[in-house]
C-alpha cells in the first residue's frame, strides 16, 4: 500500500492536463441525492456546484466548428513561420496562443478594461490564457498601420539626400 501512495505521489501530470484541470471537472458527472436532470432545473434552486456547471454551459456553447477553426489557426501560424512572414497584428491578437481558439468578443473570450485605462485583457473562454495589452500610449503605431516605403516617397527621399550632399561640398570648399 505505501508503495501505491508514493507512485501515486510521483505520477507526474502534463502541463496541459494542468492547464485545462477545471474544463475536465466542468464535464464530470455531479454526484445528485436527488435525481432530477441538471438541464430542466431551475438555476436559483440548484446546489452551488451544478448551478455553476449550469451557467457555464450557458456562457460556453458548445460550436461545432471550433475544432476546425483551431485548426485553421495553427495552420496558419506554421505556414507564417514557414515563409518567414509576419501576420498581421490585428490576426494575432484575435487567435489565443494557447489553445489556438479563434477570440470572439462574449462567444470565445472576455475583454476586461482595467480601472484606469492604462491596460486591458482578453480571456479565452476555453483555456483561460490570460493577455494583456497595454492601451495608455497614445501615440503607439502597429507596423502595419505605418506608412510604408512607396516610389513617391523613396524619389523625395533621395532628392533630399542628394541636396544635402551638395551643400556639404560648397561647405568644404
Amino acid at each position: 500500500q505505501t508503495k501505491d501512495k508514493i507512485i501515486n505521489k510521483r505520477k507526474r501530470v502534463s502541463l496541459r492536463t494542468k492547464r485545462n484541470k477545471h474544463i475536465s471537472d466542468l464535464y464530470k458527472n455531479v454526484n445528485q441525492d436527488d435525481s432530477t436532470d441538471i438541464n430542466t432545473m431551475d438555476i436559483d434552486n440548484t446546489p452551488s456546484k451544478i448551478q455553476n456547471i449550469k451557467l457555464n454551459s450557458i456562457t460556453n456553447k458548445n460550436y461545432p466548428l471550433l475544432p476546425l477553426a483551431r485548426y485553421y489557426n495553427s495552420t496558419l501560424s506554421v505556414v507564417a513561420q514557414k515563409t518567414v512572414s509576419r501576420m498581421d497584428p490585428n490576426v494575432k491578437r484575435s487567435i489565443c496562443k494557447c489553445c489556438k481558439t479563434p477570440l470572439i468578443p462574449g462567444l470565445t473570450s472576455d475583454i476586461n478594461v482595467d480601472d484606469n485605462e492604462v491596460k486591458y485583457e482578453i480571456v479565452c473562454k476555453s483555456c483561460h490564457t490570460k493577455r494583456e495589452f497595454k492601451s495608455d500610449n497614445p501615440d503607439y503605431c502597429l507596423f502595419t498601420e505605418k506608412a510604408a516605403l512607396t516610389p513617391d516617397i523613396y524619389e523625395k527621399y533621395l532628392e533630399e539626400l542628394s541636396k544635402e550632399n551638395k551643400k556639404e561640398k560648397k561647405s568644404k570648399k
